[in-house]
């Protein structure tokens, strides 16, 4: 025992005076972090004044925000902070309120009495009762003989609480009001495993093999200043043969669309199934059959819904009043095959075209206009695959010109802190950047290193 503990202390002290090496090593370079220009494309001056913000760390122990300042040599600040121990990641989610498929949640239990196998419950207690043990039983199952609709479970995050809803009047509230019928053809294959019985040990394996039904996907965002919900629904589903399959919204209230409801703040995990919902729910913009829901966001002030859709003959932003529950815009940005959307204060970009594009969409007094289309085609091929658009962090916005960060992150530096910055105007790309961080270029550890350590992230940009 005595030579354990002798062992033990004699680790811990090599382990704190290593990192207290690491620690005085970095700390002699803290307020020296290098951030070393390489030109690729077109002249630095485009990016003069524009602040690039660098957040770093490393042992999720050091961490540094270093500010550089484009177009001026030496200008650079670092603020450095060292922690004695691991620091945690920021988990916290966003609020929402999310609708899903119930059915995919269907959790039986080997000894659920009969009167609680309801639903699907039905065919996998009839599936386990008739497989023997040692055994796994599969069986394909048609949903129309256990629902009439599908069924929802509401799942809520909230500042103060986060739950699920499978019961209670609120649920019964949205089931009601989001009424999809099954088809006589949507199925599911299930299983029951009993192949690890053992006589010391009982395990079973319940789940679904493949399957040929809706599963619902929505999404929403909450303005907490007004305590209203907004979100929508998936219309339409693909099934493992890549088949489109669209579903009968007739019954929803106002059919497809975006949705809308008022709830209580503040309430109690028991309370939340009574008295979440502060009022009806509404349908308060139908939308094509053909439109899928990209992205709902709100502008700064929650006055307007963003509304990103993508449409047979493109991609659309439409601007709707949060309090009058009206559209007041639609805008067409671009074509259709957008990949991502990137929001910034007043300025929207959205890379299409293979990525090789980029669409610039500005904001000012609730009015959103189409400025220009980028072309980043003036790159070589060599900084096409070392620069995708869709791997953009942050942009920014002014007098015409649009910056964009992009973190340098490839299969042999999965948390490398360097970045690319490429400056557009209406002409297309005239400027790009390759910026070292001296904190950690050319780390390939990926536990240790790395450069995304909370939700401000990584990169940041800002125009002086």
């Amino acid at each position: 025992m005595k030579k354990n503990a002798i062992l033990t202390l004699a680790l811990f002290l090599l382990s704190a005076a290593a990192l207290c090496t690491i620690h005085l090593k970095v700390n002699a370079l803290k307020d020296q972090v290098l951030i070393t220009e390489q030109i690729q494309y077109g002249s630095p001056a485009a990016a003069d004044g524009l602040q690039l913000i660098m957040n770093t760390s490393y042992l999720n122990r050091l961490y540094w925000k270093t500010n550089y300042t484009a177009g001026e040599t030496g200008n650079t600040q670092t603020k450095y902070t060292y922690y004695g121990s691991e620091q945690p990641y920021d988990t916290s989610s966003p609020n929402r309120i999310t609708l899903e498929n119930m059915i995919g949640w269907a959790t039986f239990y080997p000894d659920m009495p009969e009167g609680e196998r309801t639903g699907l419950l039905k065919a996998y207690g009839a599936l386990y009762d008739a497989t023997p043990n040692g055994v796994r039983g599969t069986k394909t199952v048609y949903l129309k003989e256990y629902y009439d609709y599908y069924p929802l479970r509401i799942e809520i995050t909230l500042p103060n609480i986060s739950a699920p809803l499978e019961e209670g009047p609120v649920w019964k509230a949205f089931n009601d009001y989001f009424r999809i019928p099954v088809r006589d053809t949507d199925f599911a294959e299930i299983y029951v495993d009993k192949r690890n019985d053992t006589d010391a040990f009982h395990a079973t394996d319940i789940g679904e093999d493949k399957s040929e039904y809706y599963w619902m996907n929505s999404m929403s965002v909450l303005s907490l200043a007004r305590n209203r919900c907004f979100l929508s629904i998936n219309n339409k589903w693909v099934t493992e043969n890549g088949i489109a399959r669209k579903i009968d919204t007739s019954l929803i209230p106002g059919g497809y669309g975006i949705y809308s409801f008022r709830f209580t703040p503040e309430l109690g995990y028991n309370e939340l199934g009574t008295g979440l919902l502060a009022g009806g729910i509404e349908t308060v913009l139908p939308l094509a059959e053909d439109a899928e829901v990209i992205l709902l966001s709100f502008n700064e002030d929650e006055s307007l819904l963003r509304i990103y859709t993508k449409e047979k003959d493109g991609f659309y932003l439409t601007a709707f009043d949060t309090d009058a529950l009206q559209p007041t815009q639609k805008l067409r940005i671009c074509d259709a095959d957008y990949d991502w959307i990137y929001e910034h204060e007043n300025v929207i970009a959205v890379p299409y075209g293979d990525g090789e594009k980029i669409a610039v969409v500005t904001e000012e007094n609730g009015v959103y206009t189409l400025q220009y289309a980028a072309s980043a085609a003036a790159l070589s091929a060599d900084l096409k695959d070392a620069v995708s658009l869709w791997g953009i962090q942050d942009i920014a916005y002014k007098d015409g010109k649009l910056a964009v960060a992009i973190l340098k992150n490839d299969y042999f530096y999965p948390n490398n802190c360097d970045c690319y910055l490429l400056v557009f105007d209406k002409t297309g790309l005239i400027y790009c950047g390759h910026y070292d961080n001296g904190t950690g270029a050319g780390k390939s550890d990926y536990n240790n290193h790395n450069c995304n350590f909370d939700y401000s992230g990584p990169l940041r940009l800002r125009w002086e």
